[in-house]
């Protein structure tokens, strides 16, 4: 293999195919260092052979840097899920959560939220405008984002702004909610204003005199968790705040949301409960080795949560509370 068809596998092989580029990276690049580690370590090679096999892997590993910064990722290792039934509630450190769904009412938030920020919509026109802004950022679920695609925004930040101009211009509201005015940025503020599910506060402050760190894993930013979680405190304080933000620059379920507990902590996956409320979150939690829980929906086929609870008023029991 020359060092021209490895440029041109790469371009071909990832231009085609962004969505899985992670993957790819890591199987191609896999391919391709064992047979450059074979054929420099092979004993019948010539010295001008391996002068141009160390060429190779430099030129390999610089195009793998290469396609990792157009991604704006790092390839993240396949992980076998941990076996629900080795989960011990003595061993578990933090528990995370997700905002959105797990502790908010995001529904009645929005509708409360939405008519304070634009008061001249009416009762229909408001339910629409936040049904449509959680469709538009539930469209976003599983996306991978790059510097370049939010123009050097956060990505929840992105989808935010960009849902609400979308919305704005779909209801022709653009005389009275102008892009950034005060209407336009009190709408995206409204993210981090929102309803906990009943007994909410009750459990995590319940959690938090146990114990147990309290951290919200959540696909928003670092600044909108950071306000929607405020409310618990002082009962319940994060340890953490683990977001969507740059370098992760992702979804759930996308597995660098997931790997950021781990290096940021410096817990091992056992020592760590996540808590969804969606089940492609609860599946993606156990399919990157964490036991999950799941509130207010039922799982998906395949990998399934560790814990299906009807409500959060539940989990003091399995953390043998």
């Amino acid at each position: 293999m020359t060092c021209g068809s490895v440029y041109i596998y790469f371009f071909l092989h990832f231009r085609r195919k962004p969505h899985n580029i992670r993957l790819r990276t890591k199987l191609t690049t896999l391919r391709l260092f064992f047979s450059i580690y074979f054929r420099t370590n092979y004993d019948g090679i010539d010295r001008s052979a391996k002068d141009i096999t160390t060429k190779m892997r430099i030129h390999v590993f610089v195009m793998l840097m290469l396609v990792m910064a157009i991604s704006g990722q790092t390839p993240v290792p396949t992980i076998t899920p941990l076996d629900c039934r080795t989960f011990n509630a003595s061993r578990i450190k933090l528990v995370t959560f997700d905002v959105f769904a797990a502790l908010m009412d995001i529904y009645s938030s929005l509708y409360r939220n939405v008519p304070q920020a634009a008061p001249f919509l009416n009762s229909s026109q408001a339910q629409y405008f936040a049904n449509q802004m959680v469709a538009m950022y539930a469209a976003y679920v599983n996306h991978v984002f790059t510097t370049a695609e939010t123009r050097g925004m956060e990505p929840f930040d992105y989808v935010a702004e960009k849902s609400i101009t979308s919305i704005v211009q779909q209801m022709h509201l653009e005389v009275k909610i102008p892009v950034n005015g005060t209407v336009f940025r009190d709408l995206v503020a409204t993210w981090g204003n929102l309803i906990p599910w009943q007994g909410t506060t009750e459990v995590l402050t319940q959690l938090a005199q146990r114990g147990f760190q309290l951290a919200p894993l959540s696909n928003g930013d670092f600044v909108t968790l950071s306000r929607a979680t405020s409310i618990f405190r002082p009962g319940a304080n994060m340890s953490f705040i683990f977001s969507s933000d740059f370098p992760v620059g992702a979804f759930k379920p996308q597995p660098a949301m997931y790997a950021q507990l781990s290096q940021r902590s410096g817990l091992r996956p056992d020592e760590i409960l996540h808590v969804a409320g969606a089940a492609i979150d609860g599946q993606g939690a156990r399919l990157y080795g964490l036991y999950s829980a799941l509130l207010h929906d039922t799982p998906l086929s395949g990998v399934k949560p560790c814990f299906p609870l009807a409500n959060i008023t539940l989990l003091p029991a399995v953390l043998g509370l």
